[in-house]
């Protein structure tokens, strides 16, 4: 039988808020689905830094303001609001109920928000690897489990920052005479517009080259693989150690022999068959019936479908194709919203 809203649902609006560590990212929907309204704002990571609270309230309210500025909105009052935090999610809770009326909100990491934007609340897995990495798993118990997450100094294996740092570590050893030449080289000087490695060297050091931007260096790794072994076996090494982080999630859930879902999410994955081959391969060696899969929302609206299940409601399949109907108008704020940052 079909689950029926309740009466007045029609007129409630949901908020989903992605808080990354390149860029904050909010939306907003009715109960039918459509997005009427998408926000961009800076990151929201690393609280505990100087400046990391004030950056957290730019974001959060940022995003959450400039969405309900292209939705029309006087008000900020909303039925529900789900939010999909990297770090400080009880600050982000508190900034959000300062500047919003929410009847419920719920504000946790970004694993579960990831996993939903492929399964759509099922169990399964979602390995996300964007400037940093981590595995996340859903039982169809409820049990959940996580691998990695451990940030860019403590872990980050196969993620965008890890796979920059790794090639320029290739580009420094060739230089010295410690490894072969490699075509990275000019590739990732001409990538951060400097002269030589020194030149680098001090922009790194100096701080003046932000993590994102760093781990941005990994989209040059993919571009040079056709032609360049040393980047191939970069990206190898990243796609391995993103399989067994999956792995390590579905042997604590017990899944090995399970017809899992295997979610991919994050820039990382775009680097194609020179990191997905090796992907497969170590996955499924240790869960031969796992399946790959690509995200069927964007991480903020499965935010926005996550608050309407916070609310009780049970979206369906016209609500889901309205979701994702509405990503467009998500990628056309946060395209604007970059370029307004840069």
């Amino acid at each position: 039988m079909k689950a029926r809203a309740p009466r007045g649902a029609e007129r409630l609006l949901f908020l989903g808020v992605d808080g990354g560590q390149t860029k904050t990212v909010a939306a907003i929907a009715t109960a039918r689905g459509e997005v009427i309204g998408a926000g961009v704002a800076g990151p929201a990571n690393h609280i505990h830094q100087r400046g990391g609270e004030s950056r957290m309230r730019r974001a959060v309210t940022g995003s959450v303001k400039a969405a309900a500025k292209m939705a029309g909105l006087r008000r900020l009052d909303f039925a529900s609001a789900y939010m999909a935090m990297t770090g400080g999610a009880k600050l982000a809770k508190q900034v959000l109920g300062e500047i919003a009326k929410c009847g419920r909100v719920k504000a946790e990491g970004d694993t579960p928000a990831a996993l939903a934007s492929v399964t759509l609340g099922k169990p399964g897995v979602v390995v996300i690897a964007g400037t940093g990495s981590v595995a996340f798993g859903i039982a169809p118990s409820g049990k959940q489990a996580v691998a990695g997450g451990w940030g860019y100094i403590m872990g980050d294996e196969g993620s965008g920052y890890r796979i920059a740092l790794d090639a320029i570590n290739a580009c420094t050893r060739a230089v010295d005479g410690r490894a072969s030449k490699t075509a990275l080289a000019q590739a990732i000087l001409a990538h951060f517009r400097a002269r030589d490695l020194a030149h680098l060297h001090r922009l790194i050091y100096s701080g003046r080259l932000s993590r994102p931007r760093i781990a941005s260096a990994a989209a040059v790794v993919a571009a040079v693989a056709a032609k360049d072994a040393t980047a191939r076996a970069i990206l190898a090494r990243a796609g391995r150690e993103l399989a067994l982080a999956a792995a390590t999630v579905i042997k604590k859930l017990r899944l090995e022999k399970e017809d899992v879902v295997v979610g991919l999410v994050g820039g990382v994955f775009k680097a194609g068959e020179p990191l997905l081959t090796p992907f497969r391969r170590e996955l499924l060696r240790h869960a031969p019936k796992a399946r790959i899969r690509r995200p069927v929302l964007p991480p903020v609206l499965a935010c926005v479908l996550l608050a309407m299940r916070e609310a009780g409601l049970r979206p369906g399949v016209l609500v889901i194709g309205n979701l994702r109907a509405g990503a467009a108008r998500v990628e056309g704020a946060v395209s604007r919203g970059s370029r307004g940052t840069r």
